[in-house]
């Protein structure tokens, strides 16, 4: 996914548990200049259902400087099922200084 500063990049998502993945993202600086106060927040939804928020504060990134994110998102045997099912809808929302950027896409499992 992208936004107009941001690349967010799914990197690495692996089993931790019967209904749990381990997923890695890396953020990378691609606005040609320096972020100040960058934050960002991911929701996973199945459907209209949220599964998982996170939120990261990286702070400041110069121009192509990239930063790694590690969480682990938990589903219900309901939620497993329709991530299994249909994929997963991740909704990004980055916090740069005084300005917000959006971005959307899919995770299949």
């Amino acid at each position: 996914m992208r936004t107009e500063s941001l690349d967010f990049e799914l990197v690495d998502v692996s089993k931790a548990g019967p209904l749990a993945r381990d997923v890695t993202a890396r953020v990378t600086n691609v606005s040609g200049g320096p972020l100040d106060d960058v934050r960002v927040a991911l929701l996973v939804a199945a459907g209209d259902r949220k599964v998982a928020e996170f939120a990261a504060n990286l702070g400041d990134l110069d121009p192509g400087e990239t930063r790694s994110m590690n969480r682990t998102i938990s589903a219900s045997p309901g939620e497993a099922f329709s991530l299994k099912a249909n994929g997963a809808d991740l909704h990004l929302v980055a916090r740069i200084a005084d300005r917000v950027e959006r971005a959307q896409g899919t995770l299949s499992f």
